[in-house]
């Protein structure tokens, strides 16, 4: 069901209620204040016949209020008047067969007589009683007529009113199928803002959100079309030296040099895969950091076990790999994220340490927050270049590491999504520093 048919059914349905409740209500106070009114008349006629005696005549005109359609003749045959003298003998009746008897005591009362409901009142003076009533059932013919008369305004207004709200409800919608042509007649890769126009504050509200969101989608689906440029620039040179290695290898026939091109095929093949899973570590780091839960995670126990799975490699090349120091300590993080960051740390270490050189991991807490150190002594980073080492696919001039220039890269997406800062310093020996501080 359209907002336009839920806002029409409720607000002509809350439109009927309340004309039917406020119908009733007019109706029973009507009512109350009608039977208030000729209650009222009984009681002033028996006054004024009691006030002016009786010499034995009918008492004079009795004043009636009618309704302009009722006819007089019958509106007085449903009103009666009796008189009883001081002995207690009726002495007038305005009805054939003397009406009803006499009431027990003074006051108004509802008697049955005659088949009908009557409205009496008595009233008892110095030398007769006196006794009036009318007729309930001519009362309600009065106030139907009457009640008729008041609620056609009403049965005149509902209708106006349901147009009204029909037009009402399609103005106020107006700016929400401007809105959705807009959406509409738009290009799937067309992400400009949308126009706010003259629009309500809600709706304006609504544009603003989804203006910020078309940023936030131009912004990811910017960052992956350079990524994706980024990547494919980046494997068109392995690739075409792996086919070029493959072709070496096929012509040379002396098994010696046939060896070293396998050896460098299979060091070509190496970095292909290397750069292969760099490049998907970061498809699946975008998509963590926009669905990720954040748990607690172990650091120290992360670091444990990237010494364990890095020390045949480093006994390979001939460096120290080990934990300096490693406090218990837990970050807000995701446990995956939190192990590639460690691995691409400790794997860029052991890239650009020489043999016979030193890889130290440190967890500690300074100040009240854990750090992650990774110190090597290696070449180091000069400073001027030290901020653009975290760009994807940057590699330091004059470095033959083999490395695909997307570590630090992942390394700083990690830390940025944990809210970690990082930090580079030249070590103590020259080599390089990485302080990580959750």
């Amino acid at each position: 069901m359209t907002i336009r048919k839920r806002l029409l059914l409720w607000l002509i349905s809350a439109l009927l209620l309340t004309a039917v409740l406020v119908s009733w209500g007019t109706y029973r106070l009507v009512w109350q204040s009608f039977q208030h009114i000729r209650d009222h008349e009984l009681m002033q006629i028996a006054y004024s016949v009691v006030r002016h005696g009786y010499d034995g005549d009918p008492p004079g005109v009795i004043p009636e209020i009618h309704d302009e359609d009722d006819s007089p003749d019958e509106e007085l045959g449903l009103f009666m008047s009796q008189i009883w003298d001081r002995q207690g003998r009726l002495v007038y009746s305005s009805v054939d067969g003397g009406g009803p008897a006499m009431l027990p005591g003074d006051g108004l009362r509802t008697i049955k007589w005659d088949g009908k409901d009557w409205r009496v009142f008595r009233l008892k003076g110095q030398d007769m009683t006196v006794q009036v009533a009318h007729s309930l059932e001519s009362r309600e013919l009065m106030l139907s007529h009457l009640a008729l008369k008041m609620l056609m305004p009403m049965a005149i207004l509902l209708p106006l009113l349901g147009i009204f709200i029909w037009l009402a409800v399609g103005r106020i919608l107006k700016p929400l199928e401007f809105m959705r042509q807009q959406v509409e007649t738009r290009k799937s890769d067309d992400l400009t803002p949308l126009n706010p126009g003259p629009l309500p504050a809600e709706l304006n509200a609504l544009v603003l959100a989804l203006n910020s969101l078309l940023a936030r989608l131009g912004s990811v689906i910017a960052t992956r079309r350079r990524f994706i440029d980024d990547a494919a620039h980046e494997l068109r040179s392995p690739l075409a030296a792996l086919k070029f290695q493959v072709q070496t290898a096929q012509r040379v026939h002396d098994p010696e040099e046939k060896k070293k091109a396998l050896v460098r095929l299979e060091a070509g093949i190496d970095r292909a895969s290397h750069l292969s899973e760099q490049l998907l570590t970061l498809a699946r780091l975008d998509a963590d950091t926009a669905s990720g839960t954040l748990m607690d995670v172990s650091l120290d126990e992360v670091a444990r076990q990237a010494v364990t799975e890095f020390s045949d490699l480093a006994k390979s090349r001939g460096i120290d790999l080990g934990l300096t120091e490693c406090q218990p300590l837990k970050v807000l993080g995701m446990a995956d994220n939190l192990r590639v960051l460690i691995n691409n740390l400790t794997d860029n270490a052991m890239r650009y340490t020489p043999a016979g050189g030193r890889v130290d991991i440190a967890v500690r807490e300074e100040n009240g927050r854990p750090i992650l150190e990774v110190l090597d002594t290696g070449p180091g980073i000069p400073k001027e270049l030290r901020s653009r080492v975290f760009d994807r696919f940057y590699r330091l001039p004059g470095t033959s590491s083999g490395g695909s220039g997307l570590g630090l890269a992942i390394v700083r997406s990690i830390a940025k999504a944990m809210k970690a800062t990082i930090t580079l310093d030249e070590g103590p020996e020259g080599g390089l520093v990485v302080r990580v501080t959750f």
